[in-house]
């Protein structure tokens, strides 16, 4: 049985080394091409590949917050209008 187990460890073993050998490889060409697209196409002049990211990423996440608020906060006062004057409260 003790050959058996070594056997499957072998093969676990080989089956996890060859998967992050892949992953690593396909993350690693992602991010060459991220990178490449990034400076060609979305950096400003003055700042690095990785400023540019951070920028984006920031903008992108105002831009989020603020299509939040404007969808759901129309929806929301509906809602609360809604369920005001089911309740019988006036709306303000």
């Amino acid at each position: 049985m003790g050959k058996l187990k070594g056997g499957y460890k072998k093969i676990e073993k080989g089956t996890i080394d060859g998967y992050k050998k892949i992953e690593e490889t396909v993350v690693g060409g992602y991010k060459k091409i991220e990178d490449k697209f990034v400076d060609k196409f979305l950096r400003n002049d003055d700042e690095t590949i990785e400023e540019a990211k951070e920028r984006i990423k920031k903008e992108q996440e105002e831009l989020n917050t603020n299509l939040n608020h404007e969808v759901f906060g129309e929806y929301i006062y509906f809602f609360h209008s809604v369920s005001c004057f089911l309740c019988g409260f006036q709306v303000y």
